[in-house]
């Protein structure tokens, strides 16, 4: 299985095994309206992300303080964002904190975001954007 790593220079730190299972596909643009880092400007902008439930099941991540003032309009924004997770439709909610390379804490590399699905049941999860990291 292959390992997904830090993209920033000098790091190369390993956050998590690769899974199929959890992957979602969200809308394009989500990298824009989050402000997601890439690790080119050639990198894919497909919306796939790896969803995770518990922040304990990465081997090696770290989480934003806050927000950042400069990003709140990007929350609101991206309460319009749909996708479909295990073949139900979810809604992303508050973004409550960006996922960082715990090594080097450069990122924002995914989301600690709220979803919500079809009836308003409400969860936390953590989305790592796999245009954000490199096997």
């Amino acid at each position: 299985m292959s390992k997904l790593r830090c993209p920033f220079a000098g790091c190369d730190s390993c956050i998590v095994s690769a899974d199929e299972d959890r992957k979602v596909v969200l809308p394009a643009e989500v990298y824009e309206k989050l402000r997601l880092a890439l690790p080119s400007s050639q990198a894919s902008r497909s919306g796939e992300f790896s969803m995770f439930e518990d922040i304990w099941d990465f081997d090696n991540i770290g989480v934003s303080r806050q927000v950042p003032v400069e990003a709140e309009g990007a929350v609101e924004s991206a309460q319009e964002l749909r996708f479909t997770w295990k073949e139900r439709p979810y809604t992303l909610g508050k973004l409550q904190k960006y996922l960082i390379c715990a090594d080097c804490d450069r990122g924002p590399l995914g989301i600690v975001c709220e979803i919500a699905d079809a009836e308003g049941a409400c969860k936390t999860v953590n989305l790592l954007s796999l245009a954000s990291v490199v096997t």
